[in-house]
């Protein structure tokens, strides 16, 4: 085979039978080479093994493989990495990685599993941005005797701007501890429900339930749900939701997730944790305002296994009651106050609304950006504290705005909204507009506005909130071509 550029010579064929399978392995930190992997091609939209400045998760400086998805003309393709053959194990394994996600409008990345000539199995997903810093995924391989496998890495591009990337992937024998993260996409989770009253792994295309998930925002998004209504569930019943037992906690751990009542006749939500055999409640909930997606949180620190067991109970009325929650998360560290967050672990209950184009994001001071951003966040005052930011330079000419909202907040005679942000513009001149909004069933008013370059330091925000009902903050960043950031919300 020959052209101008390429000259290819005695191609041979080796133990090619489907018994002849390497045992090679799947672990690779991507330093020297792709190991065991190899790309699958799709027109220029494909994974790169790359060296980019601090990014790397193995040494800081050296090699990882990134895919970007804002590639020209690739929307609906998938970036694919896939395993030699491998041949099957004595016992289950566990496969871990390194993985990175971010950007105002990000696709979704898959972790699938393909055993002989069956169809692709999804094990592990996750869809939209998750900060400019690295996470670890885990997923158990299931143990199939007598059927060799190959792991696949599937980048989706079904966002458009931002980037994937991944890096020290590693194998090791025996099942993985259980996930810290569910957002029910690919399965329960290892949930379980009780047979008689049933939680049910479900999607916005039901009958009953909410018409979107709250992960990804769409009807083809999954959550799980009881149904409440006096002829399934009497009064005076309850239906259970157990979760897989979680290892004992030396340090407070925080345990938040999203829930969903429909406001007419919702029952009841009470939330226990059970170590022991002993169970203590954690909250009860049992009104909910609005149709929509509500944020909860609760700490916990326990000395041996625990479990986090949802149980709903029937008001006894009408056909329409659910209960449904989603996104359940445990993460170290004491739960902040409601409407709280100095982002060093997250976005606490701080989301994109329901419906918006595009996201704000979160990174580490030491990540750059293409607009001007701070190099310190102002919690830890150093380069490896987080901020809440959205680089509007990135974003698409005709939509040209980001807003981030709270959680849903109890209604207030008057509260107290602090907060730090950062307004560092190129161009001086610049018309960029921060907005902060509060939004409620009355509607919305705008309490605060900054336009322009504020300077090259974290300003202080302070003033007073008023609210008859249940209310959310927001923040609106307007205008393209600058960045803004955001951390300390109190």
């Amino acid at each position: 085979i020959k052209n101008p550029l390429l000259t290819i010579r005695n191609i041979k064929f080796v133990q090619c039978g489907s018994s002849q399978v390497p045992s090679s392995g799947l672990s690779c930190n991507f330093e020297i080479d792709w190991c065991n992997w190899f790309i699958e091609q799709s027109d220029g939209f494909e994974w790169e093994r790359r060296k980019a400045g601090s990014m790397d998760h193995t040494t800081g400086t050296g090699y990882f493989l990134m895919v970007n998805p804002s590639v020209r003309s690739s929307l609906g393709f998938s970036a694919r990495l896939i395993s030699t053959l491998q041949a099957p194990a004595d016992q289950g394994q566990c496969l871990s990685f390194w993985y990175r996600m971010d950007g105002p409008q990000i696709g979704t990345l898959n972790l699938k599993v393909k055993h002989g000539g069956e169809p692709d199995h999804v094990l592990w997903s996750r869809t939209g941005s998750h900060g400019a810093v690295w996470h670890w995924g885990f997923s158990s391989i299931p143990h199939t005797p007598a059927q060799n496998y190959q792991v696949i890495f599937e980048a989706h591009r079904d966002g458009f701007l931002g980037a994937m990337a991944l890096d020290d992937i590693t194998v090791t024998p025996g099942g993985c501890s259980v996930q810290k993260h569910c957002f029910f996409e690919t399965d329960d989770c290892g949930f379980l429900g009780t047979k008689q009253h049933p939680w049910i792994r479900h999607t916005g295309t039901g009958r009953q339930g909410p018409l979107t998930d709250h992960t990804l925002g769409t009807s083809k998004g999954h959550y799980m749900i009881v149904n409440c209504s006096a002829d399934i569930l009497p009064l005076g019943q309850k239906a259970t939701l157990q979760s897989p037992a979680f290892p004992s906690l030396p340090h407070t751990q925080c345990v938040m997730f999203w829930y969903y009542m429909n406001s007419s006749d919702p029952g009841s939500l009470t939330v226990y944790v059970e170590e022991r055999g002993t169970q203590r409640q954690m909250l009860s909930i049992s009104a909910m305002q609005g149709e929509a997606w509500h944020y909860s949180n609760f700490s916990v620190q326990v000395q041996d296994e625990w479990q986090v067991m949802f149980v709903g109970e029937s008001a006894g009325g009408a056909s329409s009651c659910y209960i449904a929650i989603d996104d359940l998360h445990v993460k170290e560290g004491a739960c902040p106050k409601p409407g709280s967050c100095n982002f060093e672990s997250g976005m606490c209950g701080w989301s994109k609304p329901h419906g918006d184009w595009y996201s704000w994001d979160w990174k580490e001071g030491v990540t750059p950006l293409q607009s001007p951003s701070p190099k310190e966040d102002h919690t830890l005052g150093t380069e490896a504290g987080h901020y809440a930011y959205v680089d509007i330079g990135e974003l698409g000419i005709g939509r040209n705005g980001a807003a981030l909202a709270s959680e849903h907040l109890p209604a207030t005679s008057g509260s107290c909204l602090q907060f730090q942000y950062h307004m560092d513009f190129k161009e001086q001149s610049s018309q960029a507009k921060l907005k902060v909004k509060l939004f409620s069933l009355q509607g919305e008013r705008t309490v605060w506005i900054a336009t322009g370059h504020q300077g090259r330091s974290w300003m202080s925000q302070t003033f007073f909130v008023t609210s008859l009902t249940e209310f959310q903050v927001k923040l609106e960043k307007l205008a393209r071509c600058s960045g803004i950031s955001i951390t300390q919300l109190n």
